[in-house]
Protein backbone atom coordinates (compact mmCIF):
# COMPACT_ATOMS: atom_id res chain seq x y z
CA UNK A 1 0.00 0.00 0.00
CA UNK A 2 2.91 2.35 0.93
CA UNK A 3 4.51 1.41 -2.44
CA UNK A 4 1.38 2.19 -4.14
CA UNK A 5 0.70 5.58 -2.54
CA UNK A 6 4.30 6.69 -3.62
CA UNK A 7 4.05 5.86 -7.32
CA UNK A 8 0.72 7.55 -7.21
CA UNK A 9 2.55 10.56 -5.34
CA UNK A 10 5.40 10.80 -7.91
CA UNK A 11 3.04 10.80 -10.87
CA UNK A 12 1.91 14.18 -11.22
CA UNK A 13 5.91 14.71 -10.55
CA UNK A 14 6.83 12.70 -13.69
CA UNK A 15 4.02 14.59 -16.10
CA UNK A 16 5.51 17.91 -15.20
CA UNK A 17 9.24 16.63 -16.10
CA UNK A 18 7.45 15.43 -19.30
CA UNK A 19 5.83 18.58 -20.24
CA UNK A 20 8.81 20.72 -19.55
CA UNK A 21 10.80 18.35 -21.35
CA UNK A 22 8.44 18.52 -24.58
CA UNK A 23 8.59 22.49 -24.40
CA UNK A 24 11.47 22.71 -24.52
CA UNK A 25 12.20 20.61 -27.60
CA UNK A 26 9.35 22.85 -29.19
CA UNK A 27 11.57 25.92 -28.24
CA UNK A 28 14.25 24.51 -29.89
CA UNK A 29 12.20 23.72 -32.85
CA UNK A 30 10.97 27.43 -32.83
CA UNK A 31 14.37 28.97 -32.27
CA UNK A 32 16.11 26.67 -34.99
CA UNK A 33 13.13 27.08 -37.74
CA UNK A 34 13.92 31.01 -36.95
CA UNK A 35 17.60 30.82 -37.45
CA UNK A 36 16.90 28.78 -41.05
CA UNK A 37 14.80 31.67 -41.59
CA UNK A 38 16.84 34.42 -41.27
CA UNK A 39 18.45 35.57 -43.93
CA UNK A 40 22.24 35.21 -44.32
CA UNK A 41 24.91 37.78 -43.34
CA UNK A 42 27.09 38.57 -46.29
CA UNK A 43 30.65 39.43 -45.72
CA UNK A 44 32.95 40.95 -48.26
CA UNK A 45 37.00 41.07 -48.76
CA UNK A 46 38.77 44.40 -47.19
CA UNK A 47 40.94 45.64 -49.86
CA UNK A 48 41.79 49.06 -48.44
CA UNK A 49 44.64 47.49 -46.62
CA UNK A 50 46.63 44.78 -49.43
CA UNK A 51 49.90 45.56 -50.59
CA UNK A 52 50.72 44.92 -54.23
CA UNK A 53 51.92 41.30 -55.44
CA UNK A 54 55.09 42.78 -55.85
CA UNK A 55 55.62 44.25 -51.73
CA UNK A 56 53.63 41.01 -50.93
CA UNK A 57 56.28 38.31 -52.56
CA UNK A 58 59.47 40.65 -51.35
CA UNK A 59 57.78 40.31 -47.79
CA UNK A 60 57.81 36.80 -47.81
CA UNK A 61 61.64 36.82 -49.97
CA UNK A 62 59.95 35.29 -53.00
CA UNK A 63 61.00 38.10 -55.65
CA UNK A 64 61.57 35.04 -57.85
CA UNK A 65 57.88 34.16 -58.30
CA UNK A 66 56.74 37.30 -58.96
CA UNK A 67 56.84 36.56 -63.06
CA UNK A 68 54.96 33.30 -62.10
CA UNK A 69 52.48 34.76 -60.15
CA UNK A 70 51.55 36.95 -62.85
CA UNK A 71 51.60 34.86 -65.73
CA UNK A 72 48.51 32.51 -63.41
CA UNK A 73 46.54 35.44 -63.05
CA UNK A 74 47.36 36.74 -59.84
CA UNK A 75 48.17 40.13 -61.10
CA UNK A 76 46.39 41.60 -57.66
CA UNK A 77 46.66 40.36 -54.17
CA UNK A 78 43.03 40.29 -53.59
CA UNK A 79 42.88 37.43 -56.61
CA UNK A 80 45.63 35.52 -53.78
CA UNK A 81 43.71 35.79 -50.76
CA UNK A 82 40.67 34.55 -52.61
CA UNK A 83 42.89 31.00 -53.06
CA UNK A 84 40.97 28.27 -51.61
CA UNK A 85 43.40 25.80 -49.81
CA UNK A 86 42.81 22.89 -52.51
CA UNK A 87 44.03 25.80 -54.74
CA UNK A 88 47.04 27.00 -53.26
CA UNK A 89 48.20 23.42 -52.77
CA UNK A 90 47.28 22.98 -56.63
CA UNK A 91 49.20 26.26 -57.20
CA UNK A 92 52.30 25.24 -55.52
CA UNK A 93 53.09 22.29 -57.12
CA UNK A 94 52.79 23.94 -60.12
CA UNK A 95 54.97 26.80 -59.00
CA UNK A 96 57.84 24.19 -57.46
CA UNK A 97 57.23 25.96 -53.91
CA UNK A 98 58.75 24.45 -51.04
CA UNK A 99 56.75 23.67 -48.51
CA UNK A 100 58.42 26.38 -46.19
CA UNK A 101 57.51 28.89 -49.12
CA UNK A 102 53.85 27.42 -48.83
CA UNK A 103 53.71 28.17 -45.17
CA UNK A 104 55.03 31.54 -45.72
CA UNK A 105 52.27 32.05 -48.23
CA UNK A 106 49.57 30.54 -45.99
CA UNK A 107 50.17 32.53 -43.39
CA UNK A 108 50.78 35.75 -45.21
CA UNK A 109 47.00 34.82 -46.61
CA UNK A 110 45.41 34.10 -43.09
CA UNK A 111 47.04 37.23 -41.78
CA UNK A 112 45.80 39.65 -44.88
CA UNK A 113 42.53 38.11 -45.23
CA UNK A 114 40.07 40.47 -43.17
CA UNK A 115 36.20 40.25 -43.97
CA UNK A 116 33.45 42.81 -43.33
CA UNK A 117 29.92 42.28 -43.25
CA UNK A 118 28.19 43.65 -45.94
CA UNK A 119 25.00 45.80 -44.55
CA UNK A 120 22.19 46.21 -47.41
CA UNK A 121 20.00 49.28 -47.03
CA UNK A 122 16.73 48.12 -47.90
CA UNK A 123 15.01 51.81 -49.68
CA UNK A 124 11.33 52.18 -48.80
CA UNK A 125 9.06 51.38 -51.46
CA UNK A 126 7.58 54.47 -51.33
CA UNK A 127 10.54 56.35 -52.02
CA UNK A 128 11.80 53.87 -55.14
CA UNK A 129 8.20 54.44 -56.54
CA UNK A 130 8.85 58.68 -55.94
CA UNK A 131 11.48 58.39 -58.15
CA UNK A 132 9.98 57.10 -61.33
CA UNK A 133 7.22 60.07 -60.86
CA UNK A 134 8.50 62.71 -63.86
CA UNK A 135 5.47 65.13 -62.93
CA UNK A 136 4.74 67.07 -60.15
CA UNK A 137 4.13 70.52 -58.75
CA UNK A 138 6.82 73.48 -57.22
CA UNK A 139 5.70 74.80 -53.95
CA UNK A 140 6.65 77.87 -52.54
CA UNK A 141 6.50 78.11 -48.40
CA UNK A 142 4.68 80.41 -46.89
CA UNK A 143 2.88 81.25 -50.18
CA UNK A 144 -0.48 79.54 -51.60
CA UNK A 145 1.41 79.35 -54.85
CA UNK A 146 2.38 76.00 -56.80
CA UNK A 147 3.58 75.49 -59.85
CA UNK A 148 3.30 72.30 -62.27
CA UNK A 149 6.16 70.77 -63.49
CA UNK A 150 7.96 67.63 -65.78
CA UNK A 151 11.91 66.75 -64.64
CA UNK A 152 14.42 66.79 -67.52
CA UNK A 153 15.31 62.94 -69.05
CA UNK A 154 18.55 64.00 -67.63
CA UNK A 155 17.64 64.86 -64.43
CA UNK A 156 18.33 62.61 -60.77
CA UNK A 157 15.43 60.97 -60.51
CA UNK A 158 15.83 61.29 -56.50
CA UNK A 159 14.27 64.88 -56.78
CA UNK A 160 15.17 66.20 -52.65
CA UNK A 161 12.74 65.63 -49.86
CA UNK A 162 12.07 68.50 -48.18
CA UNK A 163 12.78 72.61 -48.43
CA UNK A 164 15.57 73.78 -50.47
CA UNK A 165 16.25 77.83 -50.63
CA UNK A 166 16.27 79.40 -53.98
CA UNK A 167 17.80 82.32 -55.89
CA UNK A 168 17.90 83.81 -59.07
CA UNK A 169 21.12 82.71 -61.75
CA UNK A 170 23.12 85.15 -62.37
CA UNK A 171 23.23 85.77 -65.02
CA UNK A 172 19.67 84.41 -65.58
CA UNK A 173 20.36 82.61 -68.46
CA UNK A 174 23.01 80.80 -66.83
CA UNK A 175 25.08 80.81 -70.26
CA UNK A 176 27.96 81.25 -68.25
CA UNK A 177 29.01 81.19 -64.72
CA UNK A 178 28.01 83.69 -62.53
CA UNK A 179 29.06 84.44 -58.50
CA UNK A 180 28.74 80.60 -57.27
CA UNK A 181 29.33 81.66 -53.99
CA UNK A 182 25.54 83.21 -53.90
CA UNK A 183 23.70 80.47 -55.47
CA UNK A 184 25.62 77.16 -53.82
CA UNK A 185 23.47 75.35 -51.87
CA UNK A 186 20.64 76.61 -53.51
CA UNK A 187 17.60 75.50 -55.86
CA UNK A 188 18.75 77.94 -58.85
CA UNK A 189 15.90 79.79 -60.97
CA UNK A 190 16.94 80.09 -64.58
CA UNK A 191 15.02 81.52 -67.67
CA UNK A 192 15.01 79.42 -71.15
CA UNK A 193 17.06 80.85 -74.10
CA UNK A 194 20.49 81.93 -75.19
CA UNK A 195 21.97 78.47 -74.44
CA UNK A 196 21.05 74.71 -74.18
CA UNK A 197 19.57 72.82 -71.08
CA UNK A 198 22.74 70.82 -70.75
CA UNK A 199 25.41 73.79 -70.57
CA UNK A 200 22.74 75.56 -67.98
CA UNK A 201 22.94 72.66 -65.90
CA UNK A 202 26.36 71.81 -66.94
CA UNK A 203 27.40 75.76 -65.68
CA UNK A 204 25.60 75.40 -62.28
CA UNK A 205 26.55 72.59 -61.35
CA UNK A 206 29.76 74.18 -61.00
CA UNK A 207 27.92 76.44 -59.16
CA UNK A 208 27.44 73.65 -56.68
CA UNK A 209 23.53 74.45 -56.40
CA UNK A 210 21.19 71.57 -55.36
CA UNK A 211 18.75 71.88 -57.74
CA UNK A 212 17.54 73.83 -60.97
CA UNK A 213 14.24 75.13 -62.31
CA UNK A 214 14.10 76.40 -65.93
CA UNK A 215 11.11 78.39 -66.46
CA UNK A 216 9.93 77.71 -69.85
CA UNK A 217 9.18 81.07 -72.06
CA UNK A 218 5.76 79.85 -72.99
CA UNK A 219 2.47 78.80 -71.65
CA UNK A 220 3.80 74.82 -71.93
CA UNK A 221 6.52 72.38 -70.52
CA UNK A 222 7.84 69.79 -71.89
CA UNK A 223 11.05 66.81 -70.72
CA UNK A 224 14.11 68.78 -71.10
CA UNK A 225 16.25 66.73 -73.54
CA UNK A 226 20.45 66.21 -73.54
CA UNK A 227 22.47 65.48 -76.60
CA UNK A 228 23.08 66.91 -79.57
CA UNK A 229 19.62 67.69 -80.92
CA UNK A 230 19.59 70.28 -78.09
CA UNK A 231 22.70 72.35 -79.30
CA UNK A 232 24.14 70.76 -76.27
CA UNK A 233 28.20 71.79 -76.52
CA UNK A 234 28.96 67.90 -76.36
CA UNK A 235 28.06 66.94 -79.58
CA UNK A 236 31.23 65.12 -81.47
CA UNK A 237 31.81 63.62 -84.90
CA UNK A 238 32.73 60.35 -85.18
CA UNK A 239 34.86 60.83 -88.59
CA UNK A 240 32.22 59.47 -90.92
CA UNK A 241 29.45 61.98 -91.05
CA UNK A 242 27.51 61.05 -88.19
CA UNK A 243 27.28 62.96 -84.81
CA UNK A 244 27.80 60.89 -81.57
CA UNK A 245 26.40 62.21 -78.51
CA UNK A 246 29.00 62.58 -75.75
CA UNK A 247 27.30 62.13 -71.94
CA UNK A 248 30.09 63.31 -70.11
CA UNK A 249 29.40 66.21 -69.69
CA UNK A 250 25.65 66.11 -68.78
CA UNK A 251 25.66 67.07 -64.77
CA UNK A 252 23.31 63.78 -64.68
CA UNK A 253 23.48 64.24 -60.17
CA UNK A 254 21.22 67.08 -60.13
CA UNK A 255 17.15 67.27 -60.05
CA UNK A 256 16.21 69.73 -63.24
CA UNK A 257 12.59 70.40 -63.93
CA UNK A 258 11.12 72.71 -65.55
CA UNK A 259 7.74 74.92 -65.51
CA UNK A 260 5.60 77.17 -67.19
CA UNK A 261 6.10 81.04 -67.84
CA UNK A 262 3.27 81.72 -66.01
CA UNK A 263 5.60 80.87 -62.90
CA UNK A 264 8.21 83.16 -63.64
CA UNK A 265 6.74 86.39 -61.90
CA UNK A 266 6.30 84.46 -58.75
CA UNK A 267 9.12 82.52 -58.48
CA UNK A 268 11.49 85.93 -59.38
CA UNK A 269 9.72 87.98 -56.49
CA UNK A 270 10.45 84.81 -54.33
CA UNK A 271 14.13 84.66 -55.24
CA UNK A 272 14.28 88.24 -53.78
CA UNK A 273 12.28 87.18 -50.53
CA UNK A 274 14.97 86.18 -47.41
CA UNK A 275 15.34 82.68 -46.45
CA UNK A 276 12.42 81.58 -49.08
CA UNK A 277 12.27 77.89 -49.34
CA UNK A 278 11.04 75.51 -52.39
CA UNK A 279 9.70 71.86 -51.95
CA UNK A 280 9.31 69.52 -54.77
CA UNK A 281 6.63 67.34 -54.28
CA UNK A 282 6.56 64.97 -57.26
CA UNK A 283 2.70 63.30 -57.76
CA UNK A 284 0.94 60.12 -58.79
CA UNK A 285 -1.50 60.55 -61.15
CA UNK A 286 -2.35 57.41 -61.32
CA UNK A 287 -4.09 56.85 -57.75
CA UNK A 288 -7.91 56.39 -57.12
CA UNK A 289 -9.97 59.26 -56.46
CA UNK A 290 -9.23 60.68 -60.41
CA UNK A 291 -6.52 63.58 -58.48
CA UNK A 292 -2.56 63.85 -58.46
CA UNK A 293 -1.29 63.05 -54.92
CA UNK A 294 2.11 62.86 -53.40
CA UNK A 295 3.53 59.20 -52.38
CA UNK A 296 5.18 60.44 -49.34
CA UNK A 297 3.18 61.27 -45.87
CA UNK A 298 5.30 64.36 -45.07
CA UNK A 299 5.09 65.64 -48.93
CA UNK A 300 1.45 65.26 -48.35
CA UNK A 301 1.00 67.27 -45.16
CA UNK A 302 2.60 69.96 -47.32
CA UNK A 303 -0.30 69.44 -49.94
CA UNK A 304 -2.68 70.37 -46.64
CA UNK A 305 -0.53 72.88 -45.35
CA UNK A 306 -1.41 74.86 -48.83
CA UNK A 307 -5.10 74.04 -49.06
CA UNK A 308 -5.53 74.99 -45.61
CA UNK A 309 -3.61 78.26 -46.40
CA UNK A 310 -5.92 78.69 -49.35
CA UNK A 311 -9.12 77.80 -46.56
CA UNK A 312 -7.72 80.97 -44.87
CA UNK A 313 -7.98 83.15 -47.19
CA UNK A 314 -11.09 82.26 -48.56
CA UNK A 315 -12.93 84.91 -46.02
CA UNK A 316 -10.64 87.50 -47.24
CA UNK A 317 -11.74 87.21 -51.06
CA UNK A 318 -15.38 86.81 -49.29
CA UNK A 319 -15.23 90.39 -48.03
CA UNK A 320 -13.91 91.53 -50.77
CA UNK A 321 -15.93 90.28 -52.95
CA UNK A 322 -19.02 91.93 -50.91
CA UNK A 323 -17.07 95.55 -50.38
CA UNK A 324 -17.00 95.27 -54.53
CA UNK A 325 -20.64 94.69 -54.76
CA UNK A 326 -22.12 96.93 -52.56
CA UNK A 327 -19.71 99.80 -53.83
CA UNK A 328 -21.52 98.93 -57.70
CA UNK A 329 -25.13 98.99 -55.90
CA UNK A 330 -24.16 102.23 -54.70
CA UNK A 331 -22.93 103.51 -57.63
CA UNK A 332 -25.76 102.34 -59.67
CA UNK A 333 -27.87 104.19 -57.19
CA UNK A 334 -25.93 107.91 -57.93
CA UNK A 335 -26.09 107.34 -61.55
CA UNK A 336 -30.31 106.49 -60.89
CA UNK A 337 -30.43 110.15 -59.02
CA UNK A 338 -28.35 111.78 -61.54
CA UNK A 339 -30.59 110.56 -64.19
Amino acid sequence: VRATREVRGGAPAMMMVRALRVLCLLLSLTAGQAAADAPAKKYELVTDHLPSVEELLQTLEMESLLDTFYNSGFTETFYVLRMKETDLRMYAREWEMSDDQLEKLRAAIKELTVEREVIEVVEDPLVTARKELRYGKVVVERSTASFEYLRAHFSNKSLPIGSLPIRLASPTDACTIGDSEEIASTVAITLRGNCSFVDKAGNLSAAQVAGIIVVNNSSEMFQMAAGYATGAAGAAGTGNGQLEEDTSHIPTHLPVVMVKDSASNVLLQATGAMNLRVHFLPLDCTAGGGGCVPLLPEEKEVVVEVRHALALLAPCWRLVAAGCWLLAARCSLLAARCS
